[in-house]
């Protein structure tokens, strides 16, 4: 009897090394020293623009800081100077005009009938120093009118033209008159025996005194007109001088006044 060999089956079955499958080889956990870009630096190829694509012979560039490329923000401003367009989109230096200033100046009523040129002495703000100037008073100016110095305010920045010094006209108290538009008002004591018989009296006008008639029966608060003697107006006519009436009571009688004035009174009473 003739036997196998031990096995055999087994060994057959074996496969042979060269027709086995071949696993992948493993990935090696060693870093690749290849150099890789970073993401700056990948951003910035990606935001790179060629004019060339635009039909201008210019090299590329790449946007700053403000998100704009130099070329741009030379002509479009942004930030980083004059824009070639005049300031589109930049901030620009320019000239600025001094602020005006304003100050009272005490006019006489004689100077607003005649107009007058006179010295006027301006301390400003902030400052010892003493200008002064020669203002000319138009006649006729009125109660809050102002007379402009040009180029006299404050001074401008940036080679900006300097500001005009407005002077406003505040009228000076006078002893004789009050004011009411371009008419003067004068008041005037009246006796009572002037109310009663009439009689004429001197007042004043800022061009001397004048005669006026009293006429019998006057009573107190009543105006009188002088026409003309007030001050100029808006268009240069004169206004009026009105008197008004006011009666002098006479506070002490002597006994012969008291006597004249209780028969006076027993007469009204009859």
């Amino acid at each position: 009897m003739r036997f196998a060999p031990p096995f055999a089956s087994w060994h057959e079955s074996i496969i042979p090394m060269s027709r086995r499958t071949k696993r992948p080889p493993k990935k090696s956990l060693r870093k690749s020293t290849k150099p890789t870009k970073s993401w700056a630096i990948r951003r910035s190829e990606r935001n790179t623009i060629s004019l060339a694509r635009i039909g201008i012979s210019l090299v590329d560039f790449k946007f700053g800081g403000t998100g704009f490329s130099d070329f741009f923000e030379a002509f479009f401003g942004g930030g980083r100077g004059r824009s070639a367009f005049g300031g589109f989109g930049g901030r620009q230096a320019t000239a600025e005009r001094g602020a005006d200033v304003e100050a009272d100046i005490m006019v006489t009523l004689e100077e607003a009938l005649h107009g007058s040129t006179r010295t006027v002495s301006l301390r400003r703000a902030g400052s010892n120093k003493v200008e002064n100037y020669q203002v000319k008073i138009p006649r006729g100016v009125h109660e809050g009118q102002r007379i402009r110095l040009a180029g006299q305010g404050e001074a401008g920045t940036r080679g900006g033209k300097s500001g005009d010094l407005f002077l406003r006209v505040r009228l000076a108290r006078h002893p004789d008159f009050t004011v009411e538009g371009s008419d003067l008002i004068h008041e005037v004591k009246v006796a009572p025996w002037q109310a009663v018989l009439g009689t004429e009296l001197k007042v004043p006008t800022l061009e001397g005194n004048v005669r006026l008639k009293i006429p019998p029966g006057t009573q107190g608060g009543q105006r009188f007109r002088l026409r003309e003697r007030g001050l100029p107006g808006i268009s240069g006519k004169r206004g009026n001088l009105y008197v008004v009436a006011q009666m002098n009571i006479p506070k002490k009688l002597t006994e012969r006044e008291r006597e004249i004035w209780s028969e006076l009174a027993k007469l009204h009473s009859a």
